[in-house]
């Protein structure tokens, strides 16, 4: 059982035809009509009609974003017929086809980004995770990146581009199989691989997450070496829903780590709801811990407060040896950052500062 939220399909703009705009409240509609004049809009059966060639449309979309709010946008349902339909399909037949003019503007605007959604240009980058107990690596992150000639693309880029195309849960379910088969392909039996997923994509973890249990079963990972990070939880209004999915995460054997705790919206409250196996917390709070009094004392609040859980601790954004001097002595179990190893396709472990670092630290260690 699939649906449309499912895919991400290819956006085809016809050459022209009309396009059929509807919004509850006429005065948007006449403002949009106001903004395409020099087009001969007219009305039909509630709908604003407009006349275009396929020259005309990135020109339209910018001037109705720059005209209209965001929620106008949102609201405003749009329909294309191109040349051949317009004349024969009537609006009602063609009513399942509209989409809101945001998702529109994000199909069209980010068409560049979105056509490299695919296994083909899309890559994991692995970021080593150390294991401050044994100097070793503990796992990796993967960081998804598009790739297409010698263009890069960030992952916050493909996620808003996501966003506003309606495309979120394809490209995060895209983004999670390509994970997992990096891990099965590069690393070894024990090593984790942690996977950031947005909840807010899943509507139904038995039929949204099938697909991805099948890729990690087809792989032959281990369930015990797979960490699922949950991110975006400020996009979650029902948190009983985020906590079916991490119950269904666990029947499924894998784990879940709570990412940014104590950013702007990953409150404390979420480690008693979702019951988390491991805490990241916040590079906001990590960088120049070691020199700021009030970091020192939330960050020393938060280890203990997971220790007494049992909840596995670690430090993001580590960029220094006083910062990674300090978390150590905290008493984290885990830590991740620049410092310790950069993202790379390949898992090239843990950096010559840190490594550095460790040896010293086990000098000191032997000499108390």
């Amino acid at each position: 059982m699939t649906c449309p939220n499912c895919q991400i399909s290819e956006f085809l703009l016809p050459n022209g035809g009309i396009l059929a705009l509807n919004n509850p409240h006429q005065y948007v509609l006449g403002k949009i009509a106001y903004i395409v004049e020099s087009l001969n809009p007219y009305y039909r059966y509630g709908f604003l009609i407009i006349p275009y060639h396929s020259d005309d449309l990135m020109t339209i979309l910018k001037d109705f974003r720059h005209i209209l709010s965001d929620a106008e946008m949102q609201d405003t349902q749009v329909l294309f017929l191109s040349d051949i339909e317009a004349p024969s399909t009537s609006l009602l037949q063609a009513f399942g086809r509209m989409t809101s003019l945001r998702r529109l503007w994000g199909k069209v605007y980010h068409q560049p980004i979105l056509q490299m959604m695919n296994v083909d240009n899309l890559r994991s980058y692995l970021q080593p995770i150390v294991n401050l107990h044994d100097g070793r690596v503990f796992g990796y992150e993967s960081l998804i990146r598009g790739h297409k000639g010698d263009l890069r693309i960030p992952a916050y880029d493909l996620i808003d581009a996501a966003r506003d195309a309606g495309s979120l849960f394809p490209l995060d379910r895209l983004a999670t199989e390509i994970a997992l088969r990096k891990k099965a392909d590069h690393l070894t039996d024990g090593e984790k691989i942690f996977v950031n997923f947005m909840p807010s994509t899943i509507y139904d973890p038995e039929i949204c997450l099938k697909q991805t249990f099948e890729v990690l079963d087809a792989c032959q990972i281990s369930p015990e070496d797979v960490v699922f990070e949950v991110v975006e939880t400020e996009s979650v209004a029902d948190r009983q829903h985020l906590v079916r999915i991490a119950d269904y995460y666990r029947q499924k054997g894998v784990q879940i780590a709570l990412d940014d705790l104590a950013s702007g919206y990953s409150s404390l409250s979420y480690i008693a709801e979702i019951k988390p196996d491991y805490v990241k917390v916040d590079q906001g709070l990590i960088r120049g811990v070691s020199l700021d009094r009030i970091r020192r004392i939330i960050v020393e609040a938060i280890v203990h407060l997971c220790g007494q859980l049992n909840i596995t601790t670690l430090a993001e954004g580590i960029e220094n040896d006083e910062d990674l001097a300090f978390c150590a002595d905290m008493g984290f179990d885990l830590a991740q950052g620049f410092w310790v190893g950069r993202p790379d396709e390949d898992p090239i472990g843990l950096s010559p500062d840190f490594q550095g670092w460790w040896a010293q630290h086990l000098r000191l260690a032997t000499r108390a």
